[in-house]
């Protein structure tokens, strides 16, 4: 979020005895184009400071920085306020404007304060905005002053976004005041009941037609099913359509949404993340025709999925299934996901025979991702299944949720159909850790991630973390792991935690510590310590119920080390000591940590005493003090947000995150 001062600014009068070049210091000496790129690195704060220096620069900086305010943030604080250094950065040049909260405790942008900001962008001439995004805005009231000011701000607006809207809008209005807007997004809150709905079309002629390609609503409970239909008749040019839906009665039939719109690539019933969204709408730059990206639930008939299954089986490269158990369970999809060019599949259902997941692989040869999530059953695949698979040479990224590999070679002839897999993750899952002497690890593997493993021991293994530790060493000897999660997975041997932290290419690492750990105090110190070998960034360790000073000392050492998490025993609720010169050496001895969480109940002590949160504030200030020379001593301000969620204690280069408890 931009932060602004209230300051004015500086003078705009000249010292009639100062040459501008005497002023400017390096602008005037270097290249112009070299100055450009010198501003670069600054961020937008960064600008605005600098405009104070002297009044030469007050003058010409803006010239040079106007890449930095392409992307405008505002909020309700620049409502009121005289803001004279902003305006002087702004202009044209400013494309994309957003307008939000000041924070959550507010529940809607007051209409006079949203008004107030929009002209300011008018007088500022920022009057050729390309995209205009606005949280808690618009009401039906003044929608029509809203629109006029708008259309004074962005004649050639093309991106429109309101998002938790509170208050009904005519969106139809919205589009035909705006005719250039080609993507339109509509989210309204939750928290908004209203028995009346939104007049999309009223008073549009039928023949009306907008450019929109890419249009997002969430609003089944507000938009009827006639209201929608009537929007996308007027949409001929749509490519991507997302319109999550709860209630079967209201689902537009496919064939219409595909008849009205017969050139869109993406269709989701679904909300799709920003990350993917972004992903997917890079087949809306390219020339390629058909039906690419495919989410849908069961709340739609599945006779009709099967229709679009079979229409585009030929263009369809991203499909996401969700089978809930609200509705009647589908017949078996496997037949129907024969799609050659797929290389995403996501399926979410209660089952998944083993026959069906072997016919749904085999006929997707191009296959990159692949992510099944049973809610009640398990997956078994047997030797069998597992070497009727074809190769899958570009799958990279596997995900399974309750699936059994409990034969001796299940594991190793699964990873040989994926030579290429970069990401492994396996929740719920039985597996045998009786790898072969001769097992080749995956090569390529950077991501493991185990959740609530059940090992599948043979009757005579006498010696179990012996057989778990050639387990990995097997599965990780030739790859390059860079993360590795054992969550829900209680380590109990000391074995097991020397091998894991022998990974040098290790940068993420998730541990859980067992109970019964025999010397966990001095096993947790080794294991940190031989830690300094690999390029640890960020470390998670849970079950802890203490932290010595010469644990915290090792973890001070860790040279790569910006995100720490210790964690004790949630289901018992232990506490986490922590020594508190340990705890003042993690801090100010850490060159690069930036986050420390902890989790549970977070005890610090002074030998045998436990420190008052006054002499915990006192501490924080003396470190921030040192490590910020010339910068006075503050207080961490505690936010009390809600008992048993996180409490944040802040200061200026550091965040000490505690959740659950605190005792003082």
């Amino acid at each position: 979020m931009l932060i602004i001062t209230t300051d004015p600014g500086v003078d705009s009068t000249r010292d009639s005895g100062t040459g501008m070049t005497k002023q400017l210091g390096f602008i005037s000496a270097l290249p112009s184009d070299i100055v450009f790129e010198i501003f670069e690195y600054l961020n937008q704060r960064d600008c605005l400071a600098c405009l104070t220096v002297c009044h030469d620069w007050y003058n010409i900086i803006p010239q040079y920085t106007q890449g930095i305010w392409k992307e405008l943030r505002l909020d309700t604080r620049h409502a009121s306020g005289d803001y004279q250094r902003l305006g002087r950065c702004l202009g044209r040049h400013v494309k994309h404007v957003i307008i939000s909260r000041r924070n959550k405790q507010e529940q809607q942008i007051e209409q006079e304060q949203l008004h107030s900001i929009m002209r300011k962008l008018i007088d500022w001439e920022c009057i050729e905005v390309e995209s205009f995004e606005l949280e808690c805005g618009i009401t039906a009231e003044d929608q029509t002053t809203f629109v006029d000011l708008l259309q004074q701000l962005a004649p050639q607006l093309t991106h429109l976004r309101l998002v938790n809207h509170m208050s009904l809008v005519n969106i139809m209005h919205l589009i035909c005041a705006l005719p250039e807007v080609t993507h339109f997004t509509c989210y309204f809150s939750e928290a908004l009941e209203t028995d009346r709905e939104v007049a999309v079309s009223a008073n549009i002629p039928i023949e009306y037609v907008t450019k929109i390609i890419n249009l997002q609503l969430d609003a089944w409970w507000l938009i009827s099913k006639q209201q929608r239909e009537s929007l996308l008749k007027r949409c001929p040019n749509l490519q991507c359509y997302i319109d999550p839906r709860q209630d079967q009665q209201e689902m537009i039939d496919l064939d219409e949404v595909f008849q009205y719109c017969p050139k869109i690539k993406i269709y989701s019933a679904e909300h799709i993340e920003d990350w993917q969204h972004e992903k997917y709408l890079a087949y809306m730059n390219n020339n390629l025709s058909g039906l690419r990206c495919f989410h849908v639930v069961n709340s739609i008939e599945f006779h009709q999925v099967a229709h679009i299954l079979d229409k585009y089986q030929g263009t369809l490269e991203h499909l996401s299934i969700f089978v809930s158990d609200w509705y009647p369970d589908w017949p078996n999809l496997s037949e129907l996901v024969q799609l050659p060019n797929l290389r995403t599949l996501i399926y979410h259902a209660s089952t998944l025979d083993a026959n069906s997941f072997r016919i749904m692989l085999n006929h997707s040869p191009r296959l990159e991702t692949v992510d099944l999530y049973l809610y009640s059953s398990f997956l078994h695949l047997t030797l069998n299944t597992l070497r009727s698979l074809h190769v899958l040479h570009s799958l990279r990224y596997f995900t399974c949720h309750s699936v059994v590999l409990n034969e001796d070679l299940s594991l190793l002839t699964l990873l040989e159909r994926f030579p290429a897999l970069e990401e492994l993750v396996l929740y719920d899952a039985t597996l045998s850790p009786n790898l072969p002497r001769y097992f080749e690890s995956p090569k390529h593997l950077k991501y493991l991630e185990l959740g609530g493993i059940s090992w599948n021991y043979d009757d005579d293994d006498d010696d179990q973390e012996a057989t778990i530790v050639r387990f990995f060493k097997c599965l990780t000897a030739s790859s390059k792991l860079q993360v590795l999660k054992l969550t829900m997975m209680v380590i109990s041997g000391p074995d097991l935690l020397m091998e894991i932290s022998s990974l040098s290419t290790l940068n993420h690492l998730e541990v859980q510590l067992g109970r019964d750990l025999q010397g966990m105090e001095e096993v947790l110190l080794e294991f940190i310590k031989t830690l300094q070998n690999a390029v640890i960034k960020t470390l998670k360790i849970f079950s802890v119920f203490g932290l010595s000073f010469d644990a915290a000392a090792a973890l001070a050492d860790l040279p790569y080390l910006t995100t720490l998490c210790i964690g004790g025993d949630v289901i018992f609720e232990t506490d986490v000591r922590v020594n508190k010169k340990g705890f003042l050496e993690l801090l100010q001895k850490s060159s690069r940590l930036d986050t420390f969480m902890i989790i549970g109940q977070f005890v610090l002590e002074d030998g045998n005493q436990q420190l008052e949160h006054s002499h915990i504030v006192s501490l924080v200030g003396q470190i921030q003090a040192s490590k910020t020379p010339g910068t006075r001593s503050q207080s961490w301000d505690v936010q009390h947000l809600q008992s048993h969620f996180v409490k944040s204690l802040r200061r200026y280069e550091d965040i000490l995150y505690i959740t659950n408890r605190i005792v003082w």
